[in-house]
């Protein structure tokens, strides 16, 4: 039986303290999670069984089967024909499958759920093969 494909995700990670509206070109360095705050992270999602890329900046990328993400996330995501991330239908359910732009947080273990703004989806390139009438 062949395996499913992965899938990528990236985790944004949250700083305490830290109001989005506040960073600046010129702050942004001083209001990054620190590495101590970073490492906690990428340490219980690869307890979670996600690959996990380098920290940089204030994310890093995850990666796994699709069985993975339904378990942490309660979500089966899925790569739709226009390039973005779908939630999976339920099997029986006459529904098309949704569009994900991020995944639930609130499945997330209590203590990893404060230090995760979001787990977000990259959006497809609106250039290249295929964009363009």
């Amino acid at each position: 039986m062949p395996r499913a494909p992965k899938i990528a995700a990236q985790v944004v990670i949250a700083t305490p303290g830290v109001d989005a509206h506040t960073v600046t070109s010129q702050n942004v360095r001083s209001v990054l999670p620190d590495a101590t705050l970073s490492e906690r992270v990428v340490t219980a999602f690869r307890a979670l069984g996600f690959t996990c890329g380098e920290v940089v900046g204030d994310s890093f990328s995850i990666e796994a089967a699709p069985s993975a993400f339904r378990r942490v996330f309660g979500v089966s995501p899925q790569p739709g024909p226009d390039g973005r991330m779908h939630e999976r239908p339920r099997k029986g359910a006459r529904a098309a499958a949704k569009p994900l732009s991020g995944l639930p947080t609130d499945k997330l273990p209590e203590t990893l759920r404060p230090l995760v703004k979001g787990v977000v989806f990259s959006e497809p390139p609106a250039f290249g093969p295929g964009t363009m009438p």
